[in-house]
């Protein structure tokens, strides 16, 4: 057994029924998970007499006294990571090969995050990963099925080699039926402890997502999976939904639940997107490209330092998996053929030669760019000198100072306003003729409550360009009472449910904050 199992490495047993370990034989890794599983293995037992709650939370008492005494060989050897049912880990793994490393991570526990994904198989293989990596960690997971009823839901998770049915008798899963309803006349909630089929009515869809949560087994975290938006928004008005979306993600979010909100992009238009995207804590997209070409990017994560890159993704028959960045050769396309002589298929042969980025190019020698089809001597002086031209090295400036400015954009997307203003004033600092990064800038500092300096940032940006500043400036006058819309900024002077401007539907705080400003 010792061959095939790692965790016995090292261990025998002499004549006498004694053991004995030799830890050289042990990776620190092998320890640290072996000995949680032992541990995990005590509140199991503990559990028992107790009920599965309360022998954890004594067991987490414990396991916290130990770590504020020995915080840091906690951290460094990973403990936190496997003991408890990984119920101190502040991040979750997605399921997905090369996605938590993309996030920064993982997911962080109790966000909700918004999966958009094309028509498709691909958005419910994603979240199906998710719920059940979440299994096999002890997480107790709720999963709504609104493409097909609960047997092929189940199905589904077969092929990716996990038995449902094995969970359903730990009460670890439950499901809610949103398909049935079409093919049978459902009235009310059916259930039969695991599966909750709810009627087309969203009252019921509601209730059958309260009973589920509520007959869920305790379990340290907790998962959710919500396909319902999109079906919902084709049946119901919008207001209704995204009422509906606020209840449910409230009430997973006291719960204790990491959620996915599974909606298929395109279906909608910007002003619900745009609403959704407000109520998460992230944004995750699978967009397919005009060849099937799948790409995984993240457009926002809060707290995160996530990567901004699109990656490449495949389907295997272990679901989905990530392989590789996506190169974006748009923006390399259109520089090289600002140079006097470069054509697009000069442009594209350059591309293909290795030549993906200006900085390869500006490193390039001559008989480099010679071996390139269709660049003669004639050719590689022209890029040579444009490269070393005054009007070449303004672009450079300009290009790095925009660089900043999307930085400070992302820094503000994920609510870390300090290092988004650092970034502006950085962007200001290389060229100081960005008009785009005085007006972030003054953006930013309107919304911070800074309006006289807010001022001098758009007379700024006016002053080189009238035309780019003027029509914010306008929307956004500052008035002795108001209040901004948290998405786009546009100023109310008047109560409303929803932004007149992009179309979010505020929350019933945001309302009540609306209310006291005005």
């Amino acid at each position: 057994m010792a061959e095939t199992l790692t965790i016995l490495k090292g261990v025998s047993i002499n004549d006498d029924g004694q053991v004995s370990m030799d830890l050289r034989e042990w990776s620190i890794e092998d320890i640290v998970s072996t000995m949680s599983k032992v541990f995990d293995s005590l509140i199991a037992v503990s559990a028992i007499t107790k009920g599965d709650e309360k022998a954890y939370l004594e067991a987490d008492d414990s396991v916290m006294r130990i770590k504020n005494q020995f915080k840091s060989q906690f951290v460094s050897l990973g403990i936190e990571k496997h003991i408890l049912k990984g119920g101190l880990r502040s991040h979750l793994d997605v399921g997905i090969e090369g996605a938590d490393k993309v996030l920064g991570g993982g997911i962080p526990k109790g966000n909700t995050i918004l999966l958009l994904g094309p028509p498709g198989s691909e958005k419910y293989l994603f979240a199906y990963q998710y719920i059940i990596q979440g299994l096999r960690d002890g997480s107790a997971c709720l999963i709504s099925t609104s493409v097909t009823d609960h047997k092929g839901m189940k199905n589904n998770l077969s092929k990716l080699k996990i038995k449902p049915s094995t969970f359903e008798g730990q009460g670890l899963l439950k499901t809610i039926d949103w398909y049935s309803y079409k093919k049978e006349n459902l009235v009310g909630v059916e259930d039969d402890g695991n599966v909750f089929r709810a009627s087309k009515d969203i009252t019921n869809l509601d209730i059958a997502i309260g009973s589920a949560v509520n007959k869920l087994s305790f379990a340290p975290t907790k998962r959710a999976m919500l396909d319902i938006i999109s079906p919902a928004l084709n049946i119901y008005d919008h207001s209704m939904v995204i009422e509906f979306v606020q209840k449910e993600k409230n009430l997973l979010k006291t719960k204790g639940f990491t959620t996915l909100l599974v909606v298929e992009s395109g279906a909608h238009d910007e002003r619900t997107l745009s609403t959704l995207k407000h109520l998460s804590d992230g944004v995750l997209i699978i967009e397919k490209g005009s060849k099937g070409q799948l790409t995984f990017k993240v457009e926002a994560l809060s707290g995160m330092k996530f990567d901004q890159k699109a990656h490449r993704i495949k389907v295997t028959k272990k679901g989905l998996e990530i392989i590789s960045n996506v190169k974006d050769e748009s923006s390399i396309l259109q520089d090289l053929q600002e140079i006097p002589a470069i054509d697009k298929i000069t442009a594209e042969k350059l591309i293909e030669a290795g030549f993906t980025s200006m900085e390869k190019l500006e490193k390039a020698k001559k008989s480099e760019l010679e071996s390139v089809t269709g660049i003669d001597a004639n050719v590689s002086n022209k890029i040579y000198e444009y490269i070393h031209s005054v009007e070449y090295s303004k672009k450079i400036i300009e290009r790095k100072s925009q660089n900043w400015v999307r930085k400070g954009l992302q820094f503000i997307g994920k609510k870390e306003i300090d290092k988004g203003m650092q970034s502006f004033q950085r962007a200001i600092e290389i060229h100081p003729k960005n008009s785009s990064a005085w007006l972030e800038m003054a953006r930013l500092l309107y919304n911070e409550g800074s309006k006289d300096d807010s001022r001098k940032c758009f007379d700024k940006a006016l002053e080189i360009d009238p035309t780019l500043a003027k029509e914010w400036f306008d929307k956004t006058e500052v008035q002795e009472a108001g209040w901004g819309c948290p998405v786009c900024g546009f100023y109310i002077k008047e109560e409303n449910i929803e932004c007149p401007e992009c179309g979010v539907i505020f929350s019933v705080e945001e309302r009540e904050s609306q209310r006291d400003q005005i």
